[in-house]
């Protein structure tokens, strides 16, 4: 439910804009888990969307091809250019923070995002999975949020 966890190491610490002053020794962190179910940022956050997005890419993508030539793109179409390359699983916002965000960022965020779409094809092509009716909810447990850890799921191997 939090992510981002930096301590002060400056022994005089760090004031921020606001005036707040952090000694040295503090640990602070970012509520992701509030940013990622924020209705504003995201529309219907709670409810699961499979392609929430990748339809944002889709239609940034769709702008951009009505364009023949870069020469036709406008100031309109050349946000919307840099806003379909900031749609990536690895290009980390405000907004989405999964893998952190700022210099600090996962670096491995490209070789794990890598390796999630590679094990996701595998499991695709190899083995049916029953989906459940309704997802079992969340375990919370001291600011971190685990799976369903007595749930069960039924998946049988392809015969090739």
């Amino acid at each position: 439910s939090h992510g981002m966890y930096r301590l002060v190491v400056d022994p005089k610490g760090v004031t921020l804009t606001d005036g707040l002053h952090l000694p040295q020794g503090t640990r602070i962190g970012i509520a992701t888990y509030s940013i990622h179910h924020d209705n504003a940022i995201y529309p219907n956050a709670d409810t699961y969307d499979a392609f929430r997005f990748s339809r944002a890419r889709e239609e940034s993508l769709a702008s951009i091809e009505e364009a023949e030539t870069a020469k036709e793109l406008g100031q309109k179409e050349i946000s919307k250019v840099l806003e379909y390359k900031n749609l990536s699983i690895v290009t980390t916002s405000e907004t989405f923070l999964s893998f952190g965000h700022g210099r600090h960022a996962c670096p491995g965020r490209f070789f794990a995002a890598t390796e999630i779409k590679l094990l996701l094809a595998y499991i695709l092509m190899n083995y049916d999975v029953k989906p459940f009716e309704t997802r079992p909810p969340n375990v919370f447990m001291s600011g971190t949020i685990l799976p369903p850890m007595k749930a069960e799921i039924c998946v049988k191997r392809r015969k090739l």
